[in-house]
């Protein structure tokens, strides 16, 4: 809608779950629902995200939002540079091969010393 703002990822998560019907998906090992919600395209909602030809970070559309409960422990990641992540330990994050190519892994199987771009 050709707006520009900076929400807290929950919070836009929650405000769209309550204002349009998400679908359950299933119900987690805790017992509690899982849900997405499709986003159609005229909501023009995007956030910045790799382009991992260009290896380039660029608009990209959000197709779809999720929310579920946190499984198990969170990892706390710090680049070199000081930045800092906490995530699930199922969370994606991108990393580099020996090649330089960016590739996707989970937080539970990095290690230290891998590459972990973290955009500012």
């Amino acid at each position: 809608m050709n707006k520009y703002s900076t929400p807290y990822i929950g919070e836009l998560i929650d405000r769209y779950m309550e204002k349009y019907k998400p679908i359950e998906t299933h119900i987690t090992e805790d017992g509690k629902p899982s849900h997405i919600l499709p986003i159609p395209k005229e909501w023009n909602i995007k956030v910045p995200g790799l382009n991992y030809k260009t290896q380039k970070v660029e608009w990209k559309r959000v197709t779809e939002m999720s929310r579920h409960s946190c499984n198990g422990k969170l990892i706390k990641i710090t680049t070199k540079s000081g930045r800092t992540v906490t995530a699930t330990l199922s969370h994606s994050f991108v990393s580099r091969n020996k090649l330089g190519n960016p590739y996707t892994i989970r937080g539970d199987e990095l290690k230290i010393g891998m590459v972990v771009p973290i955009i500012k």
